[in-house]
């Protein structure tokens, strides 16, 4: 769980300060993650079922101007960000998984939107709307995700992968 969770914050300082060129390292250590999972395949669905949405997310975002990147995408970093965040539901943030919605909405809610105003502040994004105003929708959007991404995880994890749905 530490391993993961340290491994995950040093791979988002380097791609928010560097950028794609840390992307190698990324990919080196999801490869590394996975050859520590005891179930692959679960692990995989979960990844890239929480990657797809959260770059599906940001895409819209940046779409709307809410995010503002030097080029009309999101940047290639930040889809290996979301594959490494996606990494850690089954492992660091696993604790999430036993308590209730409200409490994966609060912590989505409260911490997440703090990830992107330090990538705002290290110049990897810039906002077009007031701080709180981003704040305020990012938090919504954050709260409303982490639900269904714990919620996916149990899914997949139960073996259930037809009907998911956000309690």
């Amino acid at each position: 769980m530490w391993v993961n969770l340290i491994g995950f914050n040093l791979l988002w300082a380097g791609l928010v300060l560097l950028g794609d060129v840390f992307i190698v390292v990324a990919v080196l250590a999801l490869i590394a993650h996975f050859n520590f999972c005891q179930n692959r395949q679960d692990e995989a669905k979960v990844i890239l079922a929480v990657a797809v949405i959260g770059c599906t997310v940001d895409s819209l975002l940046t779409y709307f101007n809410v995010f503002i990147f030097p080029h009309a995408l999101i940047p290639l970093w930040l889809v290996a960000l979301w594959l490494c965040f996606a990494a850690t539901i089954r492992h660091s943030l696993s604790f999430l998984a036993s308590v209730s919605w409200y409490w994966q909405a609060m912590v989505g809610a409260c911490f997440a939107p703090l990830s992107y105003f330090a990538g705002e502040r290290l110049g990897a994004v810039a906002f077009s709307l007031p701080y709180i105003t981003t704040f305020v929708l990012l938090s919504a959007i954050w709260a409303l995700l982490m639900v269904l991404f714990f919620n996916l995880n149990a899914k997949i994890s139960s073996g259930d992968n037809a009907n998911v749905t956000v309690y």
